[in-house]
């Protein structure tokens, strides 16, 4: 059974692979996070919760400026439940 900072490290693996990332590179990519992650936070337990209630938020604020279209301000608005002042203030960063 692995421990949980090689589930870690295989988690970094996966998304920098599924982002594009050549497999060696995200292997040595993954490999200097290991040797950071032991120099700086190494002998500490870490908790890691499950899905803060923020970050549900930014996946949609970045959903929400990705659809952008300058013409679909409504639709974005009936599409994720917001103000049109949520969107305008999102597209305005």
């Amino acid at each position: 059974m692995k421990d949980t900072f090689d589930q870690v490290l295989e988690v970094i693996h996966r998304n920098l692979t599924d982002s594009g990332m050549p497999t060696d590179r995200a292997a040595e990519v993954s490999a200097q996070t290991a040797d950071r992650l032991t120099r700086e936070i190494g002998g500490r337990s870490v908790y890691i919760p499950r899905r803060p209630p923020w970050f549900d938020r930014i996946a949609r604020d970045r959903a929400i400026m990705a659809a952008f279209d300058g013409r679909n301000v409504s639709e974005l608005c009936r599409r994720f439940g917001v103000s049109r002042r949520t969107v305008y203030r999102l597209i305005s960063k």
